[in-house]
C-alpha cells in the first residue's frame, strides 16, 4: 500500500515535468495527480496563484535559479528531509516564482524568477510545521546559505 501511495505523491499543479522525486522508501516517481494542500500559513507561490509581498520572498541574489545547483542541493538534502519531517516524499519543484530586488528596508520591487524549491509531502495536516518552522530552507532558517526553500503539503 505504501509504495502505491508514494507513487502518487507529486502534485501535478506544482511539480516540474521530469523533475526528481524521492519517497521514504527510496523509490523515485514521476508527476501524477494527488489531493493535497499547502500547509496553513505557507507563503503562496506564483504557481499557486499568489501574489506575496517582498517580506515573504527571497532576495533575488538568494533565489536558486540554476537547475544543476538545485538538483545538487536536492540530492544532498532529500534523505535528511524525509527523516527530519517523517515525510511521505520530497520533490524538486518550482520555487516561489518571485524574488525582491532593491534596498532592504527601502525601495524595492518584486520580480518574476524561475527558481527552485523542495516540496515536502507530509502524511496529514496535523504534521504541518507552524510559525517560523514553516518558513525554512533545506539547510536551516529562511535565508540560510546553500539551501532551497521548503514548501510543505499534506493530504486533506
Amino acid at each position: 500500500m505504501r509504495a502505491v501511495r508514494c507513487a502518487r505523491v507529486l502534485i501535478a499543479a506544482v511539480a516540474l515535468s521530469g523533475v526528481a522525486s524521492a519517497c521514504a522508501d527510496g523509490a523515485s516517481h514521476g508527476a501524477e495527480g494527488y489531493q493535497a494542500s499547502q500547509c496553513p500559513g505557507s507563503v503562496v507561490r506564483r504557481v499557486g496563484g499568489g501574489d506575496p509581498t517582498a517580506d515573504a520572498l527571497p532576495n533575488i541574489d538568494a533565489a536558486v535559479t540554476d537547475r544543476s545547483r538545485a538538483e545538487g542541493v536536492f540530492e544532498r538534502d532529500r534523505g535528511s528531509l524525509i527523516d527530519r519531517y517523517h515525510a511521505e516524499s520530497v520533490s524538486l519543484a518550482d520555487g516561489f516564482g518571485r524574488a525582491w530586488t532593491g534596498v532592504n528596508g527601502g525601495d524595492y520591487k518584486v520580480v518574476d524568477v524561475n527558481d527552485f524549491g523542495i516540496v515536502v509531502r507530509l502524511r496529514s495536516m496535523r504534521d504541518c510545521p507552524t510559525g517560523a518552522a514553516l518558513h525554512v530552507t533545506s539547510n536551516g532558517p529562511f535565508g540560510s546559505e546553500g539551501g532551497l526553500p521548503l514548501f510543505f503539503f499534506a493530504e486533506f
